[in-house]
């Protein structure tokens, strides 16, 4: 009897542990299942036209505009019998859900027509570039535009379509080729990616002082009398540092050269200082900083005898005499070498 309640409950056991294993397949098969495709964000984007009798094109990727750098939006599969087409460009606005896009957008502005655009090979490639209030790399005709196009001039008859934008959401590009092919919309979600973040480290040149303290030892005619320090002298000391740190560095995309700096360093056994300032990168790899020079101010630990006077006599256990830590706020310049961290994480969609 006992031996048959044994053999059941291996029984049980085994089943239990197979049954375990046949879920755990189950979710395994489930989770490595194919996922939809999750629309990314690219400077390059590739829209083909369609083989069907659809008229929108929804993009399959939306397009990421960054700095001075160009994006570039690539129609491609136009019909061959076309040798140019009319190119219509507007900007849309979401001010509701925007899993709707480009199709629901609560309404348009920026509307902009390319005339008779060659197209030999069936494609166009459409330049995109992002505007800048001072100093406009690319020349605008509207630079103050709250959102939309904004072009340099009327465009050419057969010019190759390029648009500076100040601000939107989705482009909707119809392209109508003159041949009398029925024309089809393309619409691609934008986002903007406004900021970069270089961090590294740095060294820091500050302005800051400690103050030093000139004591003499006060003779005393009374042997038990409390042995006591006369100051001669409170002077200024050499300027502390350098100091070596960790800094971030943050330059908006349309102004790569110029940005923020902020930076932390420590001193020996002094509290830490803290930095913060403006300056410009100096040497550069792609995205990634190799040297930037900042200045700013320096919130800075200096040693400083608050309470003393000079020509007073004191007990030498006067803790006065030790100095305490003061933190002052001084200048700095500093060189910094670092790395930098973008992509997905720095951009924000608007």
């Amino acid at each position: 009897m006992r031996a048959r309640r044994q053999l059941a409950v291996v029984t049980i056991l085994f089943a239990a542990a197979a049954l375990g294993q046949t879920s755990q397949a189950a979710a395994e098969t489930s989770t490595n299942s194919p996922k939809p495709h999750e629309k990314a964000f690219l400077e390059a984007v590739t829209c083909t036209w369609p083989s069907s009798s659809d008229r929108i094109v929804d993009c399959a990727d939306g397009l990421t505009v960054t700095g001075d750098d160009s994006s570039i939006i690539l129609l491609h599969g136009i019909p061959a019998a076309a040798s140019t087409a009319t190119i219509t460009i507007r900007t849309a606005q979401f001010l509701g859900d925007k899993s709707v896009h480009g199709r629901a957008a609560n309404y348009q502005t920026g509307v902009w027509e390319f005339q008779n655009v060659p197209i030999p090979t069936g494609e166009v490639q459409i330049d995109v570039y992002k505007t800048r209030l001072l100093f406009p790399a690319y020349p605008t005709k509207n630079r103050l535009a709250p959102i939309g196009i904004s072009l340099p001039r009327e465009p050419a008859s057969g010019e190759t379509p390029w648009i500076v934008l100040k601000s939107a959401h989705m482009l909707s590009i119809t392209v109508a080729p003159n041949n009398g092919t029925t024309p089809v919309t393309f619409h691609v979600e934008l986002q903007f990616q406004r900021w970069h973040v270089d961090t590294g480290g740095f060294y820091a040149f500050s302005w800051a002082r400690d103050q030093e303290i000139v004591t003499q030892a006060v003779t005393q005619t009374d042997a038990k009398a409390t042995p006591q320090s006369k100051v001669i002298a409170l002077r200024a000391g050499d300027k502390t540092g350098p100091v070596t740190g960790v800094t971030f560095f943050f330059h908006p995309s349309n102004y790569p050269d110029y940005g923020f700096e902020f930076g932390m360093a420590t001193n020996g056994t002094k509290p830490n200082s803290w930095f913060i300032g403006t300056g410009g990168r100096l040497r550069t790899f792609g995205d990634h900083t190799l040297l930037t020079i900042a200045a700013g101010v320096a919130h800075i630990s200096v040693k400083q005898f608050p309470g003393l006077k000079e020509g007073d006599t004191y007990d030498t256990s006067d803790a006065r005499l030790s100095g305490r830590q003061h933190y002052v706020n001084k200048p700095y310049v500093s060189l910094g070498l670092g790395v930098s961290f973008g992509g997905d994480s720095a951009k924000d969609k608007k």
